[in-house]
């Protein structure tokens, strides 16, 4: 139908971040993690911070139980998110490698 130029064709080298050759995208298992871990430890300490005032009081029951010295003192919602930091990011990764492993 048209002439092909060769600017028209697209020339790119892959690399690991890259889609591959079925369009998945692979993720970057670091950064995920680190962002899994720093939104989870967001979450936990803001779940520490709003039981000072009476609400979510059974989340943080519940979040006690898995965090050892979690609890709704200043030092309590530190300790939290150090644990929830570390939670969230060893499943951020764990989720990333599986991700990149299944979809190949």
């Amino acid at each position: 139908m048209g002439e092909r130029y060769e600017s028209d064709r697209v020339s790119r080298t892959t690399s690991e971040h890259d889609a591959d050759r079925f369009g998945h995208a692979r993720l970057d298992e670091r950064a995920f993690a680190l962002a899994c871990g720093l939104l989870w430890s967001l979450g936990v300490a803001g779940i520490g911070f709003i039981a000072r005032y009476g609400w979510a009081e059974r989340w943080e029951n519940l979040l006690a139980d898995a965090y050892l010295g979690y609890g709704e003192s200043a030092t309590g919602i530190a300790i939290g998110a150090v644990w929830a930091f570390l939670d969230g990011a060893s499943g951020g990764y764990a989720f990333a490698w599986l991700y990149n492993r299944l979809s190949r």
